[in-house]
Formats: C-alpha cells, structure tokens, sequence
C-alpha cells in the first residue's frame, strides 16, 4: 500500500490555502483503467452512502463543491471550508460517461484541522453513451450523452444506407451493396411526387434514414390523401406483408405525426387501431387489414419491414 500510495500522489488535492489544511489522496483500485478518463470529486455536508460508494449522482442539496479535471493533470485546489461533517465523494468517468470508479470518505474538518484524506476508489460499472448502434458515434458532454450518425466519407449516404462508408461515392442506394437500402423507383403520374419502395427488412428509423439517404428530399411516406393511400398499396405487389410509413407517436404518446413532428391531417387507420400504447409507436400499411388492406396499424418500431419512401 505504502507504495500504491506513493504512485498516487499525482491526483492529491490541497484542501486549503497555504501549507495548513487537508490534503486529499485518491486510491484506485489496482487494476483500474485511468488512461483518458476525467476525475471527479464532490463535496457534501454529511456523510458517505450507500449510493455513492456504487457511483451514483451526489445529491444537489448536499453538494459544496464538485471539482473535475482529466487524469495525468494537476488537480485544481479545494479551497476553505467551514468546520463540519463532509463526505468527500471521487467518481473516475470515461469518454462516454460511464462510471468505472467511485469511492467516498466522511471526514469531520475543524477550522484548524491539517492532515491526508485518504479515498479508496474502487472499480464499479455504471451506465455509458454507448448505445451499441454501430451506425452513430457517441460522447460525454457533462453528464449529457451526444450522438450522431455516421457518415464518414461525407458523400451524404449516411450509414447503414452506406456499405462502404470509407470510399466517397459508393454505398449509394442504387449501388446494391451488401446491406445497402434496396429500392425501387416508381413516378406516380397521379401526384406531383415519386415513390420509392424499398423491400430490405429494416427498423422504422433505419428506414427513415435509409429514405433520407435517396436524392431529392426524400423521406418515410406519409399518405395525405386516399389517392396517395391507394398509390402506395403498390408495395404489396413487390412484397407480400406489412410495410413502414412516416406516421409515428415517438415524441408524445396519441400525437401521431410525420417523422418530423408535423401533425397529420389525413390517416388511414385499421379497425381498432391504433392499440399497442407506447410499446407501439410507429405506423405501417397492413396487408391483413380488417376492412381495407393497407389500412395503417400500430408496431414495435425495432420491427423489421420494408418501406415506402417518398420524393415530394
């Protein structure tokens, strides 16, 4: 220990001004990976808990200070504080926020009290920014998780529409690369717009992108008219079985709207629809449908099914 301490030394704290006061030392874990990870402590009135020791978030009531700073730089100073009952709480966090250390020591400080304040910081695993999707990139910012989608030959195919996302150009939907969005253009004469119906099984936002990937503007279609309902009925010619549209309630549930949060003023419902609650927040054409196949039915939005797009 004696010389695990000694190694330490690099994340002490001055607590205090001068040579008097405190002087915190963080004790991680053997083993505990530090390379790019961001320290923090926080200061409480009162004593450790049970939480805390887990690496859960210092209450704001309690909260004195909260200090960070990335590992391998010099700590900022602690400062004074009055005499009392403190926890000095540390917390070791990644690039993507997630807690792989915490530890907390309950110290009683006296307006003339000096000595080491010793913070065993063991491994623990808290939640992180990684979604697992390998088609966004995530990053901490504070305590906020940020994301975006993958688009890293910048030729405006984003992923997963772009099988090859390293060659600029390629991965386009009409390429028909392996795990490329396959589509099917149609003009419907009818209506100033162009279907595009696209048969690989997909999520309703890999969908979405998938469509937003065509040229033109292209999005999820949302009939607005029973003409426009009965053009993209022609899905069922190409693949027999339910098919996306733009309808969805994600944001709020009972507020169907397009993809963007525009609400809807025409729709198409099935009998009884739509009736899965917030397990069921985006709509498709049904092949089954009770009266009219086709009408729209509410599904598990991680459903995999073909889509129809739309160029307005």
């Amino acid at each position: 220990m004696r010389l695990h301490r000694i190694i330490t030394m690099a994340s002490a704290l001055l607590l205090g001004c001068g040579e008097m006061g405190y002087r915190v030392v963080l004790l991680p874990a053997k083993g505990l990976s530090l390379e790019g990870a961001v320290w923090e402590l926080a200061i409480l009135r009162g004593e450790c808990t049970p939480d805390l020791e887990d690496g859960g978030s210092p209450a704001a009531p309690a909260l004195v200070r909260l200090l960070t700073w990335e590992h391998g730089t010099v700590g900022p100073e602690i400062g004074d504080l009055d005499p009392g009952r403190y926890a000095f709480y540390a917390r070791l966090r990644d690039a993507e926020c997630a807690v792989r250390g915490a530890g907390c020591a309950s110290v009683l400080a006296r307006a003339d009290g000096e000595g080491w304040i010793e913070v065993p910081v063991l491994e623990v695993e808290g939640p992180s920014c990684d979604d697992g999707d390998e088609c966004t990139v995530e990053w901490c910012e504070g305590d906020e998780c940020r994301s975006e989608v993958l688009d890293a030959d910048e030729d405006g195919v984003p992923c997963p529409a772009d099988c090859d996302d390293d060659d600029e150009g390629a991965g386009d939907v009409e390429d028909g690369c392996g795990g490329s969005v396959e589509c099917e253009p149609l003009w419907v004469p009818q209506g100033d717009f162009e279907l595009f119906f696209c048969t690989a099984p997909l999520s309703w936002s890999e969908a979405l992108r998938g469509c937003e990937s065509l040229a033109g503007g292209a999005s999820l279609a949302v009939p607005r008219t029973w003409d426009e309902q009965d053009e993209a009925l022609y899905a069922f010619d190409l693949v027999e079985g339910d098919w996306w549209i733009g309808a969805n309630d994600r944001d709020v549930e009972g507020l169907w709207t397009d993809p963007y949060g525009n609400e809807l003023w025409f729709e198409a419902w099935n009998k009884g629809s739509p009736d899965g609650g917030e397990g069921e927040n985006c709509a498709a054409l049904a092949l089954d449908a009770i009266v009219y196949p086709g009408d729209w039915e509410d599904r598990d939005c991680e459903d995999r099914l073909p889509a129809v797009c739309v160029v307005p």
